[in-house]
């Protein structure tokens, strides 16, 4: 699929050490982010959750545009998978609520939010905004991310529910918690 989405050289960044923290204020996941958005070499950074499950075409649907210079980034929304409980209902009423609202936001021009859970953008973009240094903090990186787009100029397109990609559903309440605490790390925003 890659080749076909013209990104022939498209490879998985394996998870490198961090360096040490030398009082940088980014959080944890910043720092991680921030070594993997350096070390691509490539023109576009396409961003997933580990667990993720990709409809067909999906590179080509979120690269594409980015590759043809349209767009700056392109924003797709997340499901969550297996749907068998409460909580599983939950994250995917959440994310679909928040992706609609990203939506009405950026329909009305304002800076909106979204999922480095499925999301594509010009590598250049990072180092052009200065990193997570200069992109400052928000209550996710990704919606850091996205505000800073805006501020910048840039384009973020909405891909349409084709690009959906599913990641795996907290098995019950007390992960749910701990992986919004991990996610949720940043300042009120």
């Amino acid at each position: 699929e890659a080749v076909q989405a013209g990104l022939a050289g498209l490879r998985v960044l394996p998870a490198p050490a961090l360096p040490p923290d030398r009082g940088s204020g980014l959080t944890t996941r910043q720092k991680a982010l921030d070594v993997g958005f350096r070390g691509v070499r490539a023109p576009v950074i396409l961003t997933l959750d580990a667990d993720s499950t990709l409809p067909d075409g999906w590179i080509a649907r979120m690269a594409g545009p980015v590759l043809a210079g349209e767009v700056d980034a392109m924003a797709g929304p997340v499901g969550f998978r297996p749907l068998n409980g409460p909580v599983a209902l939950w994250q995917s009423c959440d994310a679909a609520h928040y992706a609609g609202v990203a939506n009405l936001l950026a329909a009305t021009g304002l800076p909106s939010g979204v999922f480095f859970g499925n999301f594509a953008f010009r590598a250049g973009l990072y180092d052009e905004m200065g990193g997570f240094e200069q992109i400052g903090q928000a209550l996710t990186e990704d919606l850091a991310f996205a505000r800073a787009i805006a501020r910048s100029g840039g384009k973020i397109a909405l891909a349409g529910a084709q690009s959906r990609v599913d990641v795996h559903a907290a098995p019950g309440l007390w992960p749910l918690v701990a992986r919004t605490q991990r996610v949720a790390s940043g300042p009120a925003s």
